[in-house]
C-alpha cells in the first residue's frame, strides 16, 4: 500500500504569510490593501521591511528571515512540478551525487552540528523522542540514508518511484510534528524537549572554546531568536528552518567540497555559516550535545565510525573555529582518527579507484544495515542501553570519549597505507 498525501486541509491559508508575525517581528502596519495585492507585490514589500528592521542581516539571508513568517508546508501538491525544474539539470545533479555518494553523506551527518544548533528548530525533534538514544539514531538516520539515496538515485516527481514515495512519506511527517509542535505552548515543548540525564559531558568545555572561537553577535543579526526578545511566536517548522535543513544536504559540498572528497551561490551558504551558525554554537545546550553524540555513535553502527569529538573537531575547523580546549579532549586513537580523516579526504580521495570503493562500501554497508537481523538489532539496542546508562550514572566522562576497537583501527590504518601507496604512484605517472 503506497503512503498516503499527506493531510493539509487549507494549501492556501497554510501559503499564505503570517500577518501577526510579519507585524510583530518587522514592527511594521500592514497597509490598508494588503489583502488584495499580488504575491509579488508582498514579496517585495517584506523584503524591503527585513532589511530596515534587520541591519546586520546580509542581503543573502534576507529571504530566509522573510521565511520566519511563512507555514514550512507550502500546500501543492507533489504531482505538481515546480516551473523553475530544469529536468537534465537534475539529472546531472544526481549523477554528481551518485559519484560522490560517501563525501556527499559524510558532509550530511557533519551539517547536522549546524541544523542542531538552532534551539527552536530541534525542540520537536528532542520531544519526539525518536532518536534520543543510539539506537534510536540508527534506526532513524539509516531510514534517512536510505531515503536520501533514493532521491539520488530515482526521479521525485514521477509517482510510485521510490523517491516519490520517501519525498510523500517524509512529508507527512513533518506535517505530523508541524501540528504536535504548534498545539504546544512555548513552556510544554521546552519541557519536553529536555533530556534529564544527558550525555553532555562536555558541554561547558564547548562553550568556552566557541565564545572565544565565534565573533559576539550583533543587534538583530539573528533574526529567529527575537522570539526571546518580544512577543514573537513564530510558527514551528516554519519555511526558514526547512530551507536551513535542505541546506543540510549541500551547504559544504558547496562552500568545502575538498574537505568531503570532491575535486573536480557560495556567498548565501557562506554568510548562513559565519552570521547564524556561530551565532548559535555561543549557545549551545545539553540537549545539542546529548542528540549529537547519539546521532554519531548510531551512525557509527553501520557507517563511519568517528567519535562524536572527532566530528564535532572536523565540523568546527570547517567553519574556521579554534577549538583548544576540544584539541585537548581527543583520545590518542581520535587523534589519529582525526588526522586520517582529513587525510583520506582531501588527498586520497582525488584517487578514482578509492572513491569509487568508498561509494561501494557505503552502498554496501548500508544495504547490510537495512537487513541487520534481529539478534543483530538486539545486539545494538543493548549496546545503546549501555551507552544510556552510562549517562545515568553520570560516569560518561570517560565512557563515551571514543574507544577505537583494535581491529576496526588497523584495516583503517592498512585501507588508508594502500591508498596512500596508490596514491603515490598515480602522481608518479
Amino acid at each position: 500500500m503506497s503512503p498516503k498525501e499527506p493531510e493539509i486541509s487549507s494549501p492556501k491559508i497554510l501559503a499564505e504569510y503570517s500577518e501577526e508575525i510579519i507585524q510583530e517581528l518587522f514592527n511594521v502596519k500592514l497597509p490598508p490593501d494588503w489583502k488584495i495585492l499580488k504575491k509579488e507585490e508582498k514579496s517585495e514589500l517584506l523584503l524591503k521591511w527585513a532589511r530596515e528592521a534587520f541591519p546586520n542581516v546580509p542581503d543573502s539571508l534576507i529571504p530566509m528571515t522573510v521565511g520566519l513568517t511563512v507555514d514550512g508546508d507550502s500546500g501543492i501538491s507533489m504531482d505538481q512540478k515546480p516551473d523553475w525544474l530544469d529536468h537534465e539539470k537534475f539529472l546531472r545533479g544526481q549523477k554528481f551525487a551518485q559519484d560522490n555518494i560517501f563525501g556527499l553523506y559524510f558532509s550530511v551527518l557533519l551539517t547536522l552540528f549546524s541544523s542542531m544548533s538552532f534551539e527552536e528548530g530541534f525542540k520537536p525533534l528532542v520531544a519526539s523522542k525518536q532518536t534520543s538514544e543510539p539506537y534510536k539514531a540508527f534506526k532513524r538516520y539509516l531510514s534517512t540514508g536510505k531515503r536520501v539515496r533514493n532521491w539520488y538515485t530515482t526521479d521525485p516527481w514521477t509517482k510510485g518511484t521510490p523517491a516519490y514515495n520517501d519525498m510523500r512519506a517524509v512529508r507527512q511527517g513533518h506535517v505530523i510534528v508541524r501540528r504536535k509542535a504548534n498545539t504546544m505552548s512555548a513552556e510544554e515543548l521546552t519541557k519536553a524537549a529536555t533530556i534529564e540525564n544527558s550525555l553532555s559531558p562536555t558541554t561547558d568545555v564547548l562553550l568556552e572554546d566557541f565564545r572565544s572561537g565565534c565573533p559576539v553577535t550583533l543587534p538583530g543579526q539573528c533574526p529567529f531568536a527575537e522570539k526571546s526578545k518580544s512577543s514573537v511566536q513564530f510558527l514551528r517548522m516554519h519555511q526558514c528552518e526547512m530551507a536551513c535543513a535542505q541546506g543540510g544536504f549541500f551547504c559544504l559540498g558547496v562552500l568545502c567540497p575538498e574537505a568531503i572528497g570532491i575535486h573536480d551561490i557560495k556567498q548565501r551558504s557562506r554568510d548562513f555559516l559565519n552570521l547564524w551558525i556561530k551565532a548559535n554554537l555561543r549557545n549551545i545546550t545539553p540537549e545539542f550535545e546529548h542528540m549529537m553524540r547519539c546521532l554519531t555513535i548510531g551512525t557509527g553502527y553501520y557507517f563511519t565510525d568517528i567519535s562524536y569529538e572527532v566530528s564535532l573537531l572536523y565540523f568546527a575547523e570547517l567553519m574556521d573555529i579554534e577549538m583548544p580546549r576540544l584539541r585537548s579532549l581527543l583520545s590518542y586513537s581520535d587523534w589519529i582518527r582525526h588526522k586520517l580523516a582529513k587525510f583520506l579526504m582531501y588527498y586520497v580521495m582525488r584517487v578514482p579507484q578509492v572513491k569509487k570503493f568508498l561509494n561501494w562500501k557505503f552502498h554496501r554497508d548500508l544495504n547490510n544495515a537495512l537487513n541487520f537481523s534481529s539478534e543483530k538489532h538486539a545486539e545494538l539496542q543493548e549496546k545503546s542501553d549501555k551507552v544510556m546508562k552510562s549517562a545515568i550514572s553520570k560516569n560518561n566522562s570517560t565512557m563515551i570519549l571514543s574507544k577505537i576497537k583494535v581491529f576496526d583501527f588497523l584495516w583503517t590504518t592498512v585501507l588508508l597505507f594502500f591508498v596512500f601507496y596508490t596514491f603515490i604512484l598515480k602522481v608518479m605517472e
